[in-house]
């Protein structure tokens, strides 16, 4: 049996990774002339929900190549780490609200695939549907695989939207569409989410290499 981690040990190692992050994504944010934006109210008050709403429309244009979106996807998190329980809670409902997916698109395409006779009609329709299903938040979040430590980040998040999610139905289906990313990314049967005091420190794989690229992230 193992012995117990000292006071303050996983505090401690949550510092220095969110210290690692700003860090990390400052120069990366700084690589792409005009990316930043002004640091919002701590509890996303106001008119800073108004931005925060074009800053990520910002990451989903596609537009000034790779090192931009980089740039962008980095000041997106810088953003979310600059704020306090309320402000982050705040952002994730304005990207599970806003960047969802069209319900009326979804009906249209249903009822397109229902009425489709040809094969390949259906197979049209289909492809159609699958994309239709693909909310804009999940083009947003799969941005982070591309920063250092941006998949930590997520299994971060989605360790947030576990409690949130509670009393939230919205913030638990962007929770849901969090373990999909990550288990499409990995190739996982399931993640669970141990408690160790606060700290939300350990995912069971269902593979042992998997396990091992989850617990280097976590260290």
């Amino acid at each position: 049996m193992t012995d117990p981690a000292p006071a303050g040990f996983f505090e401690g190692v949550f510092d220095r990774t969110l210290t690692n992050l700003r860090t990390a994504w400052r120069e990366i944010a700084g690589s792409a002339r005009g990316v930043l934006t002004g640091a919002p109210r701590p509890d996303l008050s106001g008119e800073d929900a108004g931005r925060l709403h074009q800053q990520m429309l910002n990451c989903l244009n596609g537009r000034g190549g790779g090192v931009t979106a980089r740039a962008r996807a980095a000041d997106l998190g810088r953003t979310y780490l600059s704020l306090d329980p309320s402000g982050r809670e705040r952002f994730l409902q304005l990207l599970a609200r806003e960047f969802d997916v069209d319900h009326d698109e979804i009906r249209r395409r249903c009822e397109a695939l229902i009425e489709a006779s040809e094969p390949g009609e259906r197979t049209t329709g289909e492809r159609a549907l699958r994309a239709a299903l693909d909310p804009p938040r999940i083009t947003l979040l799969r941005q982070f695989n591309a920063l250092p430590e941006g998949v930590k980040f997520l299994v971060d998040r989605r360790g947030e939207l576990l409690d949130l999610g509670e009393r939230d139905p919205l913030l638990s289906g962007l929770e849901e569409d969090l373990k999909r990313l990550l288990a499409n990314w990995f190739d996982i049967g399931f993640l669970e989410h141990r408690r160790r005091g606060d700290f939300l420190f350990d995912l069971e794989l269902s593979t042992r290499s998997c396990r091992d690229q989850f617990w280097r992230l976590l260290d």
